[in-house]
């Protein structure tokens, strides 16, 4: 999984962050646990493809990862809902994303360490501002973020 985008004080989440997560097919099942029943019925009934980057990645090379399944998901992995691929990229935001990069692209294994990661961030950012990255934990990986394939 990748955490690419944070929404500050997103209102989904009461005003806590929410985060843009890249889930493979084959770790869905673990986040698709925090996601309340009406979203998973919704996911469900609308079907999977329809939340699948594969259509979308084929035509915007290099603005979704091919082959995963987008989640916003609470900071304190207590909420996650499923969103179609293209939405922090949509032109629904009339100029206004609320959605900012997160540089570098953050991998992580699974949902619980979310906030392993990002405590890890930010306590690297206070400390080293404009220097690189190195991560002190051995279960995720701070990433610089791949330039789009032409």
């Amino acid at each position: 999984m990748k955490i690419t985008k944070v929404y500050p004080n997103c209102d989904l989440f009461e005003g806590k962050d929410g985060y843009w997560v890249s889930c493979p097919e084959k770790l869905i099942e673990p986040i698709l646990a925090v996601v309340e029943e009406a979203e998973r019925k919704k996911f469900e009934s609308y079907g999977r493809e329809a939340f699948l980057s594969t259509r979308l990645a084929a035509t915007n090379p290099g603005l979704v990862e091919e082959g995963c399944y987008y989640f916003l998901v609470a900071e304190d992995c207590s909420k996650a809902i499923p969103m179609p691929p293209y939405y922090p990229h949509s032109g629904q935001w009339n100029g206004y994303n609320p959605f900012r990069d997160v540089d570098p692209v953050i991998e992580i294994p699974t949902l619980e360490k979310l906030k392993v990661a990002m405590a890890e961030l930010e306590r690297q950012t206070k400390q080293a501002r404009g220097s690189r990255f190195i991560s002190t934990e051995e279960d995720f990986i701070i990433t610089p973020p791949r330039p789009p394939k032409k």
